[in-house]
């Protein structure tokens, strides 16, 4: 209760001496204490009563007196006055110390016993938890109401903003807003949502800042479909409280049943697009069914897929509606142990994959134009067999040398492989001529391309090779030699740029 109502009350007959600074100021208890260090038994929020009867009037124990009552968290201090009682009025001493460390100081009449104002105090607690939790249940009614109307969803919102003066957003999965009112959600909630998702639907998140207190939720039921962000404001002005805990379940009830309505009624949508992604990797080029991929949602110049390997994981099917809200207009496909994903260009797969498929093999291919579908395909099945080996998500390269490679990862053992090969040559070579001449050669493919690029002698070219021959002991006219040395000086330039072991 506020104590400017407790002052009201015409029973109490309650003076104030030193005002409260705001008239916000809360009664959450009554106690009585002739303690004069009271702070180690208060808990914060009481209305301390006492008759001051071990309390020293001078103005270094009145002092400490009122500080001890403000460090307990004392909401304000009551002083009974009266015939046998020490004090027939408040001492000044005490009056000042009151208004020094702003505590508000009340006088209590005579005639008023203590446990008098106890009663008062904690029958309007009560009236209150009595009138709060008929506003809960009204709220949830009003809830319940609105989850059966044609958009149960923004009506839900818009009913609890309206009992609780907080604002209320729900999102899905993606962190996209599902209400129809287009508000957009609290800026820079990624990493509550990043924190809820770790935990599951056993988590939760607040950030409070000088503006407003932001509460993130999981929706769900037995998989996590969205979040619920219950946005308070504090501070100066600030209308909205602490929302009942009954209310907020009652409220997080509600919207995850909605959501898994949703998904439910989303299945038959699902399947339709899985089997239009199966016609179109089935169809020849030029067939009709590429339009209908754009028709579907697919906006850009080139669509790249992500492959899954979803063999043996009996929530395969979550896994592809989880991943049907990122991919361009839910084109996923699930079929034979994988799960085939298509989308725009500009969709960070491997962010996709890291989230909803962690500890899964992923591939993912380049981007092709729409009649090349079949390629980008191709290229991330081949990309998620070397993620097998890497744990991680691996995309595909230009160069299949750099996707075999992104499997290594012991830098220590292809360390030893490339000294194996080039150190007799790094040795010898120390202004990295040798080594140069040898790289350019490798990729030039003939010893005139290779004069050209460096600008020498074709019979310079030659000497060094041979020289290299010499040192390394490969044989430059075998393909074998040649791929020793291919893959040494590759995986050199790998270590040294912090390439290996990277997807």
């Amino acid at each position: 209760m506020l104590l400017a109502d407790l002052v009201r009350d015409p029973a109490l007959h309650l003076d104030v001496v030193v005002p409260a600074t705001t008239d916000d100021v809360r009664i959450v208890a009554a106690h009585v204490s002739e303690l004069v260090r009271p702070q180690e038994w208060l808990q914060g929020g009481e209305l301390l009563m006492t008759i001051g009867l071990l309390l020293e009037v001078t103005e270094d124990e009145c002092d400490a007196y009122v500080r001890s009552v403000r460090d307990g968290g004392a909401a304000a201090l009551a002083l009974g006055l009266g015939h046998g009682l020490p004090h027939q009025e408040a001492p000044e001493p005490l009056v000042a110390a009151a208004r020094r460390h702003g505590i508000p100081l009340l006088t209590v009449p005579d005639e008023v016993p203590f446990i008098a104002v106890t009663k008062a105090v904690f029958r309007a607690l009560a009236a209150q938890e009595q009138a709060a939790m008929q506003h809960a249940v009204d709220l949830l009614r009003d809830l319940t109401r609105a989850a059966t109307g044609t958009d149960p969803l923004t009506a839900m919102t818009r009913t609890w903003e309206r009992g609780t003066g907080t604002t209320v957003f729900v999102l899905d999965r993606a962190g996209r807003s599902l209400d129809t009112t287009g508000s957009p959600p609290p800026s820079g909630i990624a990493d509550l949502l990043a924190a809820v998702e770790q935990k599951g639907l056993h988590g939760s998140a607040r950030d409070v800042t000088d503006r407003a207190r932001v509460d993130v939720q999981p929706l769900g039921v037995d998989r996590l479909r969205g979040f619920v962000v219950v946005q308070t404001p504090v501070g100066d002005g600030a209308v909205g409280a602490e929302a009942d805990p009954v209310a907020v379940a009652a409220l997080v009830s509600l919207l995850s049943a909605e959501l898994e309505r949703r998904h439910l009624a989303g299945d038959a949508g699902r399947r339709a697009r899985s089997a239009l992604v199966g016609r179109a990797l089935d169809a020849a080029p030029g067939a009709p069914v590429w339009g209908h991929l754009r028709d579907a949602g697919l906006r850009g110049e080139s669509v790249r897929a992500l492959v899954v390997d979803v063999t043996d994981l009996p929530e395969a099917a979550e896994l592809a509606g989880d991943l049907a809200l990122v991919a361009s207009a839910g084109l996923v496909r699930h079929h034979g142990g994988e799960l085939v994903v298509l989308a725009d260009e500009g969709t960070d797969l491997a962010a996709v994959a890291r989230r909803f498929a962690a500890g899964r093999p992923c591939g993912i291919g380049r981007p092709m134009p729409l009649d090349r579908l079949r390629d980008t395909v191709g290229q991330a099945r081949a990309a998620m067999l070397v993620s097998r080996s890497t744990g991680e998500p691996v995309e595909h390269h230009d160069d299949p040398l750099d996707t075999l490679l992104a499997t290594v990862s012991a830098p220590e053992a292809v360390r030893a492989y490339a000294d194996t090969v080039l150190a007799p040559l790094e040795r010898a070579d120390a202004d990295g001529t040798l080594l140069a001449t040898l790289a350019a050669w490798l990729d030039a493919g003939s010893v005139d391309a290779t004069a050209s690029r460096l600008d020498v002698h074709r019979h310079t070219v030659r000497n060094r090779l041979q020289r290299i021959a010499d040192l390394t002991g490969a044989q430059l006219d075998s393909a074998e030699g040649r791929l020793h040395l291919h893959l040494a000086v590759r995986l050199r330039g790998d270590l040294r740029d912090g390439r290996l072991g990277q997807s």
